[in-house]
């Protein structure tokens, strides 16, 4: 039975995963030039990088980052999946939101040799960054972990088996 929940929740990842992928390919067919809508605006950013372009002239070590972190927060997934039934889901959601972006992105980064990156807010306060929806679902994703990290550690030992 743990192992179909486990199915369930990395096959639910892969849908989302895939539908925020046809999002970006529906953007970049649409998008012929930079457009403003309300305080977004929808431009193509090919982003050889990590975070904001970081280490874009090391696309080996991006890759090899990524897949880094992906092993990692499959791991996460695969350890809080398997305490189902004995821990609150909210627990479940942090590590299958990495999972979901992550995927996502790696996807575009193995296809594309980039990521597509093509939501940016523009406010005079803000320092205008590109972004994707698969950026979104790490930063909820790591949001929400944080928060688990720092107001219930006794449910992350109970799953991790910490002591």
């Amino acid at each position: 039975m743990r192992n179909v929940n486990y199915i369930v929740i990395i096959f639910s990842s892969l849908l989302v995963s895939i539908a925020c992928f046809v999002i970006k390919i529906i953007f970049v067919a649409l998008i012929s030039s930079p457009t403003e809508y309300f305080i977004f605006e929808f431009d193509i950013i090919k982003n050889k990088g990590l975070i904001m372009g970081w280490l874009s002239n090391y696309p080996m070590l991006v890759k090899a980052i990524m897949v880094g972190f992906l092993v990692l927060f499959c791991y996460m997934l695969y350890k809080s999946s398997r305490m189902y039934h004995q821990i609150p889901r909210l627990y479940i959601v942090a590590p299958w939101l990495l999972v979901t972006g992550l995927t996502g992105n790696m996807a575009d980064m193995l296809i594309n040799g980039y990521v597509t990156d093509y939501i940016s807010i523009r406010q005079p306060w803000i320092e205008p960054f590109f972004f994707n929806i698969d950026d979104v679902l790490i930063q909820l994703g790591a949001i929400l972990f944080t928060f688990q990290v720092i107001f219930s550690n006794s449910t992350l030992d109970k799953i991790y088996k910490r002591k």
